[in-house]
Parts: structure tokens; C-alpha cells; sequence
């Protein structure tokens, strides 16, 4: 099964320049724990994404104000796939990056849509021993970068 197959395509996201507080509220509103960050809304060219633990740690945690800006809370290092790779290409990349959704782009690097989780058990994409081996490995505990050893 392909992910285009799985993934959701109506998308909400942001552009980097958006506040802390806005981003918050978009996630509050459409119930999600994710916001793609596009250069701008028509390009939809991904800049990297932001997550509710994002916020809570850069922006709650840290004391910053709630205006900071998305750019200096986002995480520019994503881990993507393609709409024409397998599922299991997918939960492959899942369990090595310890994540449970992975923005899709197509060859231009525009975002066309999300894989989560839970669109894989949705739509019977995954079994449940594939599923439980997934969430053990994105779970594991593993030692910081600067705590593990060459």
C-alpha cells in the first residue's frame, strides 16, 4: 500500500514568521499536535515543523514570550517521505526517528500531506504486531547525543 493511499491531505500549517500563541491556537482548534511550517502558503514548500511539545518547551518552559516566532521553536530537521513510498518505508523511518508522524512531500519538496500513526491503524495499514514494534521503538528510551558514546 502506498502512503498516498493513507495520508491526510487537508493540511493546516504555518509559515515561520507566525507567533508561539497562533500556532498554539491553530493546534487547539483543528485538534492536532503538529504544524508543518511552509515558506508561504502558496509554495507550500516545508521549512520544517512545530509540535505542541515544541512550544511547551521552548516557549513555556524556557520563559520566552508567546510572541516568539515559530522559526526559533520549529524543528528544521524533518524526517519526510514521498506519497509513492510503501507504508512500510514509512514505519521503517518511524521507528529509526523515534516519530509518530512524518510530513509528506512530493519530488519538489512541497508539502502535499501528513502521515500519523494513527492513519496507518485507520486505514488497516499496518498490523498489530507491526504496530506494537513501532511504538516500542518510538518509545525507547535512548541516550542523549552528548551522553552517547562514539
Amino acid at each position: 500500500m502506498q502512503i498516498a493511499e493513507v495520508m491526510t491531505r487537508e493540511l493546516v500549517s504555518c509559515i515561520p514568521g507566525c507567533s508561539a500563541q497562533a500556532a498554539a491556537e491553530m493546534m487547539r482548534q483543528h485538534d492536532i499536535g503538529i504544524l508543518p511550517v511552509v515558506f508561504n502558503r502558496f509554495s507550500r514548500k516545508l521549512l520544517g515543523v512545530v509540535t505542541d511539545r515544541d512550544l511547551c518547551l521552548a516557549v513555556v518552559a524556557s520563559g520566552h514570550p508567546p510572541q516568539v516566532e515559530v522559526q526559533e521553536c520549529m524543528t528544521a530537521k524533518v524526517v519526510a517521505c514521498s506519497p509513492h513510498e510503501d507504508v512500510q518505508a514509512a514505519i521503517h523511518l518511524m521507528q529509526q526517528h523515534q516519530v509518530r508522524r512524518l510530513p509528506v512531500l512530493d519530488e519538489g519538496g512541497r508539502l502535499v500531506g501528513m502521515l500519523s500513526l494513527a492513519d496507518l491503524v485507520r486505514h488497516g495499514a499496518i498490523d498489530p504486531k507491526d504496530l506494537y514494534v513501532t511504538l516500542r521503538k518510538i518509545c525507547e528510551v535512548r541516550p542523549r547525543k552528548a551522553e552517547r558514546t562514539a
